[in-house]
C-alpha cells in the first residue's frame, strides 16, 4: 500500500507542478485559480460524493458506514485534544492550533481514495468529510473567531454536506440516477484529481517562499500537524481496536486515518483572511505541510501497515 500511495502522491504532485508552471510562465495568474476552485467546490466534489452513494445499501455497507462514522468522530475529537495540547505546550495561536486539527481532507483524500481503492470507497471518505465539516464550523469557527458559537449557516449551506444528504437519501431509497446523468457525473468526477492539484499549484506559485522556509514557527506547526498528531491518532486507533469490528476494517480505518496525514485545511486560510487577518501565516503553514506531506504520508502509511 505504501508504494501505491507514493506513486499516486507523485502523480498528484506532478499535476500540482503543472499549475505552478502555468503561473510562473505568466500564462495564468494565482487569481485565476478561483475558477478552478469554483468548479471543484460547486460541481466536481459534489458529483463525486453523489455518485459514490449510487451503490446497493446492504447491511455490509451500513456497518462499514457506521464504523467510518465512529472512527471519524473519534479522530476529530482526538485531534481537537492534540491541538489543545500543542497550544499549552508550545503556545500555539489560533491559526496554528486550527491548522494542526483540521486537514485538507476534501481536495486530497478523495482523489487518493479513488485512485488507490476505486470509486466505491469514496462513500467512506465522504463520511469523514461530513464529520470534519461539523467540527470545523463549530469548534474551528469558535477557535478562529474567538467567540464560543458556531456557523450553522455555513454547515447547512455547504455543498459537500448537501451532496452527502442527497446521496444518502438516494441510497436509502435505492433510487438510481438515469444512465445518461450518471455517465455525465462520472466523466466530471474524473476531473477531481487534476483540477484540485492544478489549483493548489497555482495558489502555491503565488506564495512568498521566504515566508515559508525562513519561518521557524511553520516547521514546528508542521511537525505537530504531519507527524505528532497522526502518530497519536494511530496509537488511539490501535487501542480502540476498531479494525476488527467489521469486514474490510483495515481499509476503512486507513481511509479515515489518511485524512489526518493530509496538509492543513485551506478552509483555515479562508477563515484567517476573514476573521483574523493572519492569512499569510495560514498560507505559509498550508504550503509547508503540503510539501512535507510528500514524505510523511508514505511513512505514516507504512507505520499504519505495521502497527494495525
Amino acid at each position: 500500500m505504501t508504494s501505491i500511495l507514493m506513486q499516486q502522491i507523485i502523480v498528484l504532485f506532478l499535476m500540482m507542478a503543472c499549475g505552478y508552471g502555468l503561473v510562473k510562465a505568466k500564462l495564468l495568474t494565482t487569481k485565476d485559480s478561483r475558477v478552478l476552485s469554483i468548479l471543484s467546490i460547486y460541481l466536481i466534489i459534489p458529483f463525486v460524493i453523489i455518485k459514490a452513494f449510487q451503490i446497493d445499501f446492504t447491511d455490509t455497507v451500513k456497518d462499514a458506514v457506521m464504523i467510518s462514522l465512529i472512527a471519524a468522530v473519534l479522530i476529530n475529537v482526538g485531534l481537537v485534544i492534540i491541538g489543545r495540547i500543542a497550544h499549552m505546550v508550545c503556545g500555539m495561536n489560533h491559526v496554528e492550533e486550527a491548522s494542526i486539527v483540521y486537514s485538507n481532507a476534501g481536495n486530497l483524500i478523495i482523489p487518493l481514495v479513488m485512485s488507490m481503492f476505486g470509486d466505491e470507497w469514496v462513500i467512506y471518505a465522504s463520511v469523514y468529510m461530513c464529520v470534519q465539516l461539523v467540527f470545523m464550523w463549530t469548534h474551528g469557527f469558535s477557535l478562529m473567531t474567538g467567540a464560543f458559537h458556531c456557523s450553522w449557516r455555513a454547515i447547512i449551506k455547504n455543498y459537500n454536506l448537501l451532496a452527502i444528504i442527497i446521496g444518502i437519501v438516494l441510497a436509502i431509497l435505492q433510487i438510481r440516477l438515469p444512465v445518461v446523468m450518471y455517465q455525465a457525473m462520472d466523466a466530471i468526477s474524473l476531473m477531481i484529481g487534476p483540477v484540485c492539484m492544478i489549483l493548489l499549484g497555482m495558489v502555491f506559485a503565488g506564495t512568498d517562499m521566504k515566508e515559508i522556509f525562513f519561518n521557524r514557527r511553520v516547521y514546528l506547526v508542521s511537525l505537530w500537524a504531519m507527524v505528532i498528531g497522526p502518530l497519536l491518532i494511530l496509537v488511539l486507533l490501535k487501542l480502540v481496536g476498531l479494525v476488527d469490528w467489521v469486514e474490510n476494517g483495515h481499509t476503512l480505518l486507513y481511509i479515515s486515518f489518511l485524512a489526518t496525514m493530509t496538509p492543513a485545511a485551506t478552509t483555515i486560510t479562508n477563515m484567517a483572511q476573514v476573521y483574523s487577518g493572519m492569512e499569510k501565516e495560514a498560507i505559509a503553514i498550508n504550503s509547508m505541510t503540503t510539501i512535507i506531506s510528500m514524505i510523511t504520508m508514505p511513512i505514516m502509511t507504512f507505520l499504519y501497515m505495521v502497527i494495525m
